[in-house]
């Protein structure tokens, strides 16, 4: 047993029950966000339709690429592939000085209907991701808009099928979010990246499922090309180097415009082996981001970033001024172990909707290593300098 600090015996009872009330709190809104959030993304994960309605909307599928020949020549086919009657794919080539021009050149003579935008480096006018994208956007021939990117890919057929389906949920749907991970690969990096884009996935559609959408991924999100001239483009954060797909959903977003897809054949994944610099890197971009979001998601996503610590030091706090009052300290570690152990059971349950192989003997090291991480990445972007990913 720990030793109570000195305490005189007015003031132990006091501070006792404070502790244990702010514990309690932190408690049941743990609780309540993993029943009302995640458990609401679980139960619309994973699954297909039994009917497939067929496609009628004509789509435009915007596909980003620099200095990615590879991947292109490996990868544009599948999206080019697709089984829907109406799309187009439009090719953004950023900026590219490798082998890039020449793979698009034969991949024109194999598909003649793909349209090439060729972004070119401007010294008196420096360009960026969001201005190739704008240009993108507005090469694009259809109302309605896909978004990826040449290192991920659907793993169906029927990706455009299914997102855009979700534009049909409602008259005023303007913007479709879907679901992005990675490609399984040995090793404990992958498991890592793995495990923070079920983290994510579940946070980020959550609030969605709330109409409180805050942000989406640009490899894997579409929306109406009219709400892009509607909203000027990326106007509202031209400045910032990046956030073209979780600022312009900040911005666009409302209660009733957000529509989400979470059938499995709508699920995208980045089949690179990327490297762990490319993971900081990207990391620190998302949360650094938050900075300019409305100051509501803020707020509930700073306190989600610290929560965890947040509910580690007050069950500590709470134990450690229960120690002779056996009703209470039991009663707090049964607490804090319950609601560790409905969060494991809702993970798992999650990997297996969003098709993750991390086994159940992972959970307690990718639990502490991103308790850690995650601290890291809101401590170093708390800094305020940009980062380009």
């Amino acid at each position: 047993m720990f030793s109570l600090p000195e305490v005189s015996p007015e003031l132990a009872k006091p501070i006792m029950f404070m502790a244990i009330s702010v514990f309690s709190c932190f408690f049941l809104l743990q609780v309540y966000y993993y029943l009302a959030y995640w458990l609401a993304v679980i139960r619309r994960t994973g699954r297909t339709p039994d009917i497939l309605e067929a496609g009628t909307e004509p789509v435009s599928v915007v596909i980003y690429a620099r200095n990615q020949a590879d991947q292109i020549l490996r990868n544009l086919p599948i999206w080019m592939e697709q089984e829907y009657p109406e799309y187009e794919i439009v090719l953004v080539n950023d900026r590219s000085y490798d082998e890039s021009q020449d793979v698009i050149i034969s991949m024109q003579a194999r598909y003649p209907s793909l349209r090439v935008v060729d972004v070119q480096e401007q010294d008196k006018h420096p360009t960026d991701r969001k201005f190739a994208l704008a240009l993108g956007v507005k090469a694009s021939a259809h109302a309605r808009i896909l978004f990826g990117h040449i290192d991920a890919l659907p793993i169906s057929k029927h990706w455009i099928q299914h997102m855009q389906m979700a534009f049909d949920g409602g008259q005023e749907r303007e913007i479709v979010l879907g679901y992005l991970g990675y490609s399984p690969n040995p090793g404990l990096k992958s498991s890592l990246m793995q495990w923070d884009a079920l983290r994510e996935n579940l946070r980020l559609f959550g609030h969605a499922i709330r109409r409180r959408a805050y942000a989406g991924d640009g490899r894997n999100m579409g929306y109406l090309k009219g709400l892009f001239f509607f909203r000027k483009g990326f106007i509202a954060h031209v400045k910032h180097p990046s956030g073209e797909d979780d600022l312009f959903v900040n911005v666009a977003a409302t209660p009733k415009n957000v529509g989400i897809c979470l059938d499995a054949p709508s699920f995208v994944r980045i089949n690179e082996e990327k490297t762990f610099q490319w993971f900081w890197k990207r990391k620190l971009k998302y949360v650094g981001n938050r900075s300019l979001f409305r100051s509501v998601d803020q707020t509930v996503l700073t306190y989600w970033a610290w929560n965890s610590w947040l509910m580690f030091l007050t069950a500590l706090t709470a134990a450690w001024f229960s120690q002779q009052q056996p009703y209470f300290f039991w009663g707090v570690v049964s607490a804090f172990a319950a609601q560790l152990l409905l969060r494991w059971i809702l993970l798992l349950v999650a990997m297996r909707r969003f098709q993750i192989p991390i086994t159940i003997f992972m959970l307690p090291i990718l639990e502490l290593l991103y308790l850690f991480l995650s601290l890291a990445w809101t401590i170093r972007a708390s800094a305020g300098r940009p980062v380009d990913a």
